[in-house]
């Protein structure tokens, strides 16, 4: 069980991955922790993936891997042409998304947190051989897991509570911390084309 709280547990944290889910949800919990705000809902951090990976969908206007969706939502969204356009902000996206009725952008707003909350806790729970289960069952484990032991936070109701460490972390450590993961993020777009098919 991890139990540091640093720079190289973040990193790990973002290790292994097959989609840029984890890399735009820490991006979002980076800049958006603070000690009034600790508490995020899943659709919360559906709409903050997206919104955060919005810049390099206007960069390089491709999926980061087959098995990447938010390329997908992002093409619809913006098919709907109401209110957005590949410049908005991150800030316009992410409102954009969370006050959407559209039943399509909910449902695959719904699609992208069904993993990434769980998959960012990977590292916190390796010692509990969790790879012959099936995602559903690892999700639920991962869950009561994160219920008993600190991890970076508890996963509750389709809700994360981020542990009291890890907010002090983020706040006195955030510029490190978003450098880190926006080089990472950098370093992943770069080497992207070997994943496509």
């Amino acid at each position: 069980m991890i139990e540091s709280v640093s720079i190289e547990t973040i990193e790990n944290m973002l290790a292994p991955r097959n989609t840029s889910y984890k890399l735009f949800l820490m991006k979002y919990l980076v800049e958006n922790i603070s000690e009034q705000k600790s508490v995020f809902s899943f659709k919360e951090l559906s709409c903050g993936i997206v919104a955060m990976a919005w810049e390099y969908y206007e960069k390089y206007y491709e999926r980061f891997t087959k098995n990447d969706r938010i390329y997908d939502l992002i093409q619809y969204a913006l098919s709907l042409n109401i209110h957005i356009s590949i410049y908005s902000s991150n800030q316009d996206v992410f409102e954009f998304l969370i006050n959407s009725s559209d039943k399509e952008i909910i449902s695959r707003l719904r699609q992208m947190s069904a993993c990434a909350p769980y998959r960012l806790l990977f590292p916190f729970v390796k010692e509990f051989k969790l790879n012959n289960l099936t995602w559903d069952k690892q999700n639920q484990k991962i869950e009561e897991l994160s219920q008993h032991y600190e991890m970076f936070y508890e996963i509750r109701c389709k809700e994360i509570f981020v542990h009291t460490k890890w907010i002090k972390f983020i706040c006195d450590n955030r510029l490190l911390a978003s450098q880190r993961v926006n080089l990472i993020i950098k370093k992943a777009y770069e080497n992207r084309k070997n994943n496509l098919c």
